[in-house]
């Protein structure tokens, strides 16, 4: 049966589908609290793209739902607008000082994965440069009112972007990080802009014209994010994910794509468990279109263990000593299969608990005391 718990990642994907209408509206027929179920969205940043899925599918739902979510989608609007701005004018900038950069996540992925930007909330604007051209950077950007200060600690000049700086627009702050690596230090795989698939990808927005990742760049580098050890998973990141594969389908080399993520196809197994794919998405992958779909709880699918649960136990008190060593070492199973690409039994479950968790758990634990000094 499906329940309201599972809405969340039943909504993360941003390209209709029948089955996803009649999955989203039985859990909406299920729901006892409105009210409840409004307040746990803003977390996993899927709000505005449900109220739109709801709409879209002319589904039924409670009036206290609805004005909660069309709340959401009017703040996602107006953020939206501002943050493709201040992309658009910082990518500008820096091309009038011969200066390449791309625009990163929300900001980029808001125009590849989604039917509308504001679909995609986002909170600042990312956006790769060579490191090189740092000191050139910070002169052009100035010249827009945007001050970066350089690097001062440690663990500040051992990150993959500089400290985040703020930008007036249209009466608000926006937020930037300049970045000189796409993936965080801690995931052990720097890219810099030199190592991007070339063409770089060019999107037109009102604002003006971006460039961000191919998409089998952001698709590489969206699947690595799910390993993050200190990063709460939200149905937004499986969004980013479902959206590229099915919105850019045809512009993917499937094949590529499998040889440079081993596991890509249980991969989307598991975002397939958690929302339905679309059949012509499924054929690429060479999954089942009719596989069951809709039941994952991401409020207790994600990864729980150390050093997570510092994060986890401001909301659900400290775990117990058994229990927190437990999650560590034996992950959840729909997580593992998630963040590692391999199959959730036998011998894939093997090299997983073997292998592939100790691996990354140690190769993290020892990136974070080296570069913050813990």
């Amino acid at each position: 049966m499906m329940t309201p718990d599972k809405l969340p990642a039943l909504a993360a994907n941003p390209a209709p589908n029948a089955r996803q209408a009649s999955l989203l509206q039985e859990a909406l027929s299920a729901l006892e609290d409105p009210r409840a179920l409004a307040d746990r969205l803003p977390p996993h940043r899927i709000g505005p793209l449900l109220h739109w899925q709801i709409n879209h599918y002319g589904l039924a739902a409670p009036s206290e739902l609805r004005t909660a979510l069309a709340a959401q989608a009017l703040a996602s609007r107006r953020q939206s607008a501002r943050t493709t701005g201040v992309a658009a004018a910082i990518t500008q900038c820096l091309a009038q000082a011969g200066i390449e950069s791309v625009v990163l996540k929300g900001a980029a992925l808001a125009h590849l994965a989604y039917a509308e930007p504001w679909l995609r909330p986002m909170d600042d604007v990312d956006v790769l440069v060579p490191e090189r051209a740092m000191p050139a950077v910070q002169a052009a950007l100035e010249s827009i009112g945007l001050i970066l200060r350089p690097p001062r600690t440690r663990a500040e000049r051992r990150n993959h972007h500089w400290p985040v700086a703020a930008l007036d627009w249209q009466g608000r702050a926006v937020f930037v990080e300049v970045h000189l690596r796409v993936l965080n230090t801690r995931l052990g795989q720097p890219m810099p802009i030199d190592r991007l698939m070339r063409p770089l990808w060019g999107l037109q927005t009102p604002e003006g014209r971006l460039h961000a990742l191919h998409p089998e760049d952001f698709i590489a580098t969206q699947i690595t994010r799910f390993r993050h050890l200190t990063e709460i998973l939200r149905a937004i990141a499986l969004a980013d994910v479902v959206g590229l594969a099915e919105t850019q389908r045809e512009h993917i080399d499937w094949q590529r794509l499998r040889r440079r993520v081993p596991g890509l196809r249980e991969v989307f197994s598991a975002l397939q468990a958690a929302t339905p794919l679309s059949p012509p998405l499924c054929e690429a992958l060479g999954l089942d279109p009719q596989a069951a779909s809709g039941r994952i709880n991401l409020a207790t699918a994600g990864y729980e263990g150390w050093p997570v649960n510092a994060h986890l136990k401001r909301r659900v008190g400290r775990p117990a000593p058994r229990r927190l060593l437990r999650d560590t070492l034996r992950p959840n199973a729909w997580w593992a299969r998630l963040a590692y690409g391999r199959s959730p039994r036998g011998g894939g479950r093997l090299c997983m608990l073997c292998l592939d968790h100790p691996r990354n758990l140690l190769a993290q634990s020892l990136r974070r005391l080296y570069h913050d000094g813990l």
